[in-house]
This record gives structure tokens, C-alpha cells and sequence, in this order.
């Protein structure tokens, strides 16, 4: 009899421990909400934008957009804008294109971009998806109908293929979660806890589920097969400028740290400040590497550096301070390319001694490539400086024999 009371009991137990453990869940998946602007700053929020459509004539929001360039590429949901006859674009400002163009998709994946007669815009900061792993915390940003900072907050699930979602279609990758999602935030964006980007919130209106995203890793290239804008037809009556294009501030590196001023030592001494590239590389003797994308980590491209007998030869030391560098060579990655850059500046005077690029997978494999432009560019600079000059010891000689004959 005890026996049978037993097994009763834990036939009842596990019975019951589904139904605790579902429970437990939902509490624990209880929607809550991040706000983004604290967090992280304007950044995000700069990259997002509404989508318009024309209705009867007036101008009807239907979900939102991403700029993932500068020059006024804007990626969004395919079917936001499949048969619309003029599609707008509204920027966080409040500033809208009335006529964006449509210039490429990917039906699939229902990925759509955009272009916009713009530059200079905010592009949205993008991260692998290997880097968000399944279960961490990320929340959907959108801004179809206004301004947003709050986002609710909720859960990578799981990374599989649109198959197990019914109506969502087939052969290709999204990325699954638990944050609810409104029909005016399809075309937003899905962000980890970083505040970076993931994926393109998509979701057709016939699927099982709209919470599931494509990664960002499955548009690359579809945004890097679209060329630069031609350049704009000016009206007859129309001043033409002729400024380069503007390029995106996000694109160039720009020193952001003091300049601390030179000063004189001494009675009577000067200081001469230096302004060539070349003087200033020939009077330094250290560099600090720092990287600005975790795609390419600094000391990759210091291990391939030191592997250079060009460096030893014109006295260059690497210094794990950068208080005490002369140089600071900075790396930076152009979002959705295989473009990396480079730039080499002068800590006191703020003098970009040199830059360049490459075009590489990762620093892991590419920095004995990057490592070989950064000498390239360094010996074009060396090259500029003028050759030992016998003269000082020339006139020396003549005012000696000008001496001799008085």
C-alpha cells in the first residue's frame, strides 16, 4: 500500500512540474521596458525613421526604417512599400523625402532599401549575430508613428530557419524572440543590451508569429551591391557647389581627445610647432593602438606590426599607454563592408600623420595585410623628407677661406 502511495505521488509530481515550471516562465518573461536614450545616447534613435506610403492623397505612416549608410540608404520591410506609388521617408528631426526611390530587394527575406536624396545621416551601429548569444536581453525600435525612447524589453530566443514559422516562408535565417510586436514596428530594429543592431524586424502579416527578425549578417550584401548616388542635376538658376560630397561623419576619424598645448623650456627658448606629417613621424619614437570595432582587436595588428623589420630600423615602439605615446594609430570598420581603416595621429599637435585602408575579413586574419599598408603608407611619408644637404658645411668652409685671405 505505501508503495502505491508512493508512485502516486510522483506520478502526481511530475505531472504538476510542467504546469510550475510554465508558470515560473511567464513571470519571469513579464514584458518590462529599457529606455534607450539613457542608456545609450541619441545614436540609436537618429537611425531610425518613419515610413509613408500616399493614401488618397495624404501621406499615411506605415512602419518604420533603418539608415544603414550615410548617403541615404534606408533599409525596411518589403511589403511596407511593394505597389506603393510614392513612398516617403520621415527622419527623427522631422525632416521627410517625399519621393524615396526603391533601388533593390530581396523578396525572401522581404528586405527592401531605399534611397533618399540625403547625407550625413546617423547609420545604426551594427554587431554579428554570433555576438548575441541565444537568451540574452534585446528590445524592438521603432518609429512609425513618432518619436519612441521606450522599448520593451524581452529575449533572443532562438536563431533558425523562416521554415518553422508558418506564413513566414522559406530558405532563409531570422532570429527569434519574445517582445511583442505592434504592426506600425515592422521595419524596426532588433538590438541586444548593447544597443547594438541585430536584425530587420520583417514579419509578414500572415505569419504564426510577427516576433522574428532577419539578421543584419543576411542583408551585407544586398546593401554593399548598391553603388554611390550620381551625382544630383542642378536647376539652370541653381548655384552649383563645388564642395566634395559630403562624406559621413561616422565614416572618418576624427582625433577626439585634448590637444595639450607645447610649451618653452627655458630663457630665451621657442617653440617651433611641428606641422608636416613627416617631421612630426621622424621626431616620434612610440604608438599606442587602439581599436574602435571588435571586429579587429589592436593587438592583433601590434603582433603583425612587430613582425616588420621596417619598424626597428626607423626606432618605432609600441607602449601600452597612451598617455605617454607620441602616436596613436586608431582602427576603425565602415558598417556592412569588408573596409577597414586606419589613422595615424600625433597626440600633442593633433597632425594626422597618415591613413589607408584595406579591405580584409577580420583582424584575426587580415592584420599582416593591414600591417603591410600601414608601412606602405608610413615609408610614403618618410620619403617626403628632403635629403642630408652638405650645405650648412659648405658655407662654413667659404666664410673659413674668406677668413684666410683677409
Amino acid at each position: 500500500m505505501r508503495n502505491r502511495t508512493r508512485a502516486w505521488m510522483l506520478i502526481s509530481a511530475c505531472l504538476l512540474a510542467p504546469a510550475n515550471v510554465v508558470a515560473l516562465g511567464a513571470q519571469a518573461a513579464a514584458p518590462q521596458a529599457t529606455n534607450y536614450r539613457q542608456q545609450f545616447g541619441d545614436g540609436i534613435l537618429d537611425a531610425i525613421v518613419t515610413i509613408m506610403i500616399e493614401d488618397d492623397g495624404q501621406a499615411r505612416a506605415v512602419g518604420s526604417g533603418l539608415v544603414v549608410r550615410g548617403d541615404g540608404l534606408i533599409l525596411t520591410a518589403y511589403h511596407l512599400v511593394k505597389g506603393a506609388r510614392t513612398v516617403a521617408v520621415r527622419l527623427r528631426n522631422g525632416e521627410t523625402f517625399d519621393k524615396a526611390e526603391l533601388i533593390a530587394m530581396d523578396e525572401r527575406r522581404n528586405v527592401a532599401i531605399l534611397r533618399i536624396p540625403a547625407a550625413g545621416l546617423y547609420p545604426i551601429s551594427g554587431a554579428a549575430t554570433e555576438e548575441a548569444w541565444v537568451g540574452s536581453s534585446v528590445s524592438v525600435i521603432s518609429n512609425a508613428t513618432g518619436e519612441t525612447s521606450d522599448a520593451p524589453l524581452g529575449i533572443l530566443s532562438s536563431v533558425s530557419l523562416a521554415d518553422e514559422i508558418s506564413g513566414a516562408g522559406k530558405g532563409y535565417r531570422v532570429l527569434r524572440f519574445t517582445v511583442p510586436i505592434a504592426p506600425t514596428a515592422i521595419g524596426g530594429v532588433l538590438v541586444d543590451d548593447k544597443g547594438r543592431a541585430l536584425g530587420l524586424v520583417t514579419a509578414l502579416p500572415q505569419a504564426q508569429t510577427q516576433s522574428y527578425a532577419v539578421p543584419l549578417s543576411s542583408i551585407v550584401g544586398l546593401v554593399r551591391a548598391v553603388g554611390l548616388p550620381q551625382t544630383l542635376t542642378a536647376s539652370p538658376l541653381a548655384k552649383v557647389s563645388t564642395a566634395p560630397y559630403p562624406i559621413p561623419q561616422s565614416q572618418v576619424s576624427v582625433p577626439q581627445r585634448p590637444v595639450s598645448p607645447l610649451e618653452a623650456r627655458g630663457p630665451g627658448s621657442v617653440v617651433v610647432k611641428p606641422s608636416r606629417p613627416v617631421d612630426v613621424l621622424l621626431a616620434s619614437k612610440t604608438i599606442y593602438v587602439t581599436s574602435r570595432t571588435t571586429f579587429f582587436k589592436p593587438e592583433h595588428l601590434v603582433n603583425a606590426l612587430k613582425k616588420r623589420a621596417e619598424l626597428d630600423a626607423w626606432g618605432l615602439t609600441f607602449v601600452d599607454d597612451e598617455q605617454v605615446a607620441d602616436l596613436v594609430l586608431t582602427i576603425d570598420h565602415v558598417l556592412f563592408t569588408y573596409k577597414f581603416t586606419f589613422t595615424l595621429t600625433h597626440q600633442r599637435t593633433g597632425v594626422v600623420v597618415a591613413t589607408g585602408s584595406r579591405i580584409i575579413w577580420d583582424g584575426n586574419l587580415g592584420a599582416p595585410y593591414m600591417a603591410e599598408r600601414v608601412v606602405e603608407k608610413l615609408t610614403q611619408v618618410r620619403a617626403q623628407a628632403p635629403p642630408p644637404s652638405a650645405q650648412p658645411d659648405d658655407k662654413k668652409a667659404k666664410k673659413k677661406n674668406s677668413k684666410d685671405e683677409k
